[in-house]
C-alpha cells in the first residue's frame, strides 16, 4: 500500500536543509510543503467518489453511491497514517530527535496549506492528528517525553485555530455584503482588496447565483427533493463560489489536485452540514458550474484562501473542536512533568498573539495564575514571560496581573526574578501605568538580592531611568 510504503520511508527524508520543502504551492510566492505532505494529501484526496449526475435517475439512487462513505475511508486512512507513524515513535526511543522534527515537519507542512483551496485533506490530517495526540500515543502515554511532544503540537494547532476564528469573524462583513447587497459598493481598504479584487469577486458571485438558480429549478420542475433542500443560503453560495474558482485553476494545472479537491469539499460538505442535503444536489451543482466555466471565475489566490478559511469557520464542529482541544491543553496543566506544564503555558502565549482577548477566559486566567506557585522554576518562569508578554501586547492587563507578577520578584529561581524585574521596568515606562512608584520601591529593595546580577539589573533600571529624566529635563543653550 501507498501510505505503508510512504511510512517506510520516512526515515530517509531528511530533516534539515534547503532540500526538505521541494513541493511548491500553486499562488503562493517561495512557499513550499515536503513532497511527503503533498503525496500523502493527494492520496487521501484521491480516495472519494461522487455520483454522476448523468447516470443517475432519482434521488434514491443517487443515495445508494453513499458518498459519505467515500468520506469515511480517507478518515480512516488518515487515522491509520498517524497512529501507524505515533506507534513507531512511541515504540523507539523517546529521545529520537529525527522522530520529533519529522512529525513537527509534517505538521508545519499542514498549516501551511491548511484553508488553501486545493487541499481541503489539510483539515482531516489535523483533526485526525489531533485526536491520536490525545489518545495513548500523545497525552496519555505513559513517557513524559512523548506528553510534552504532544502537548506542543497541540498548542501549535489550538493557536491555529484561534487564529482562524478571529481573522474569519474580522472579514465576515465582507462576505455579507457580498451576499445580503450585491450591488451595494464595496470599500476596499476595510477589507485589504483592491478594485479588481472586488470586481471579480462580484462577476463570479453572479455567476455562481445563475448557476444555483438553474439546478434548483431542473430538480424542482422533476420534483425528487422538497424546497429546503433545494433552498440556497449564503454558505451555498459561497461554495458555489469556491467550487467556480477551483474550476478554473484546474483549467490552469497539468495535475489533478484541484479536481480532486472539488469532489473532496462536495463529500465533506454532504457529511458536515446540519441540515445536509443529497449529494446528486451538490454534484449537479458542480457539474453546472463546470459547463459554465470562465477563466474569470478563478479568484486572486489570497481571496480564495480567506473564503475557504470563512466557509472552514462555518462548519459546526470547529467551535466544539476548538473548545475540546482548549480545556484538554488545560488539564494538561496537572501533568506531572515539568516539560509538559510548561509547554502548555508557552502554547497559551502563541494563542494570545493570536486573539488579544484570549485572556478575557475566566477559565484560563485561573489556570494560569495557579501555575504562578507551580513548584518547577522553569513553569514558574514561563507563566511570568507569557504575562509579560501579555502586559507588552495589552497594556491594560498590567494592572490586572501586577500583584501577581510582583509576588515572584523574591522568587528561588533566578530566572524568574530577572523576568519579573523585566517587566516591572516595561510597566514604569508606561505612562498609563498608576502603581509606578510602588513597583519603582519593589525594585529598589532587589538591590539586597544575593545574586549579583539581579544587583546590577537594578542599578541599571535606575541608571537609565535618570539619565533618560535628566535628558528630558535638559535645557539647550545656544
Amino acid at each position: 500500500m501507498i501510505l505503508d510504503e510512504l511510512l517506510n520511508s520516512l526515515l530517509k527524508i531528511p530533516t534539515t536543509g534547503r532540500k526538505l520543502r521541494m513541493f511548491s504551492l500553486a499562488g503562493e510566492d517561495n512557499v513550499s510543503i515536503q513532497m511527503a505532505t503533498a503525496l500523502l494529501l493527494q492520496c487521501l484526496q484521491s480516495c472519494l467518489i461522487l455520483p454522476d449526475p448523468s447516470l443517475v435517475t432519482s434521488i434514491e439512487e443517487a443515495d445508494t453511491v453513499k458518498a459519505n462513505e467515500s468520506y469515511r475511508a480517507a478518515t480512516v486512512w488518515t487515522s491509520y497514517f498517524w497512529q501507524e507513524f505515533l506507534k513507531r515513535f512511541v515504540s523507539a526511543k523517546v529521545q529520537e530527535v529525527k522522530f520529533q522534527l519529522l512529525i513537527d515537519n509534517f505538521l508545519t507542512d499542514v498549516l501551511t496549506v491548511y484553508n488553501q483551496p486545493e487541499w481541503p485533506a489539510a483539515q482531516l490530517l489535523l483533526q485526525g492528528l489531533c485526536v491520536q495526540l490525545m489518545g495513548p500515543y500523545g497525552l496519555q502515554s505513559a513517557h513524559a517525553a512523548v506528553r510534552s511532544m504532544a502537548t506542543d503540537l497541540l498548542g501549535k494547532m489550538l493557536a491555529k485555530m484561534r487564529k482562524d476564528a478571529v481573522d474569519a469573524a474580522a472579514e465576515d462583513g465582507l462576505w455579507s455584503l457580498a451576499f445580503d447587497q450585491p450591488h451595494q459598493p464595496i470599500k476596499c481598504t476595510d477589507y485589504g482588496c483592491s478594485d479588481m479584487d472586488i470586481e471579480v469577486l462580484k462577476h463570479a458571485l453572479d455567476a455562481s447565483r445563475r448557476q444555483l438558480q438553474w439546478v434548483a429549478k431542473k430538480f424542482a420542475e422533476e420534483g425528487d427533493v422538497s424546497d429546503i433542500s433545494l433552498s440556497f443560503t449564503r454558505n451555498i453560495e459561497l461554495r458555489q463560489l469556491l467550487l467556480g474558482h477551483l474550476i478554473a485553476m484546474d483549467a490552469c494545472q497539468t495535475d489533478h489536485t484541484s479536481h480532486l479537491a472539488q469532489d473532496f469539499h462536495i463529500c465533506h460538505w454532504t457529511k458536515e452540514d446540519l441540515a445536509p442535503q443529497p449529494a446528486i444536489i451538490h454534484c449537479t451543482r458542480l457539474q453546472e458550474a463546470k459547463k459554465a466555466f470562465n477563466q474569470q471565475h478563478q479568484l486572486p489566490h489570497h481571496l480564495a484562501v480567506r473564503l475557504t478559511r470563512w466557509l472552514t469557520q462555518q462548519q459546526p464542529t470547529i467551535k466544539k473542536n476548538y473548545t475540546s482541544l482548549l480545556k484538554r491543553m488545560m488539564s494538561m496543566l496537572e501533568d506531572p512533568a515539568s516539560a509538559a506544564r510548561e509547554k502548555v503555558i508557552k502554547s497559551l502565549g502563541s494563542v494570545f498573539e493570536s486573539d488579544l482577548g484570549f485572556l478575557e477566559d475566566e477559565i484560563v486566567q485561573n489556570a494560569v495564575e495557579r501555575r504562578l506557585s507551580d513548584g518547577a522554576i522553569s513553569v514558574r518562569r514561563a507563566v511570568v514571560e507569557l504575562l509579560g508578554k501579555c502586559i507588552e501586547l495589552q497594556p491594560k492587563y498590567a494592572e490586572r496581573y501586577y500583584a501577581a507578577i510582583v509576588d515572584r520578584i523574591t522568587d528561588v529561581g533566578l530566572s524568574v526574578r530577572k523576568c519579573v524585574l523585566n517587566i516591572l521596568r516595561e510597566c514604569t515606562q508606561s505612562p498609563h501605568f498608576h502603581k509606578k512608584q510602588e513597583a519603582l520601591v519593589r525594585i529598589m529593595l532587589r538591590i539586597r538580592d544575593s545574586e549579583p546580577s539581579i544587583q546590577e539589573a537594578v542599578t541599571q533600571i535606575f541608571a537609565d531611568r535618570w539619565v533618560s529624566i535628566s535628558s528630558s529635563a535638559a535645557v539647550y543653550v545656544p
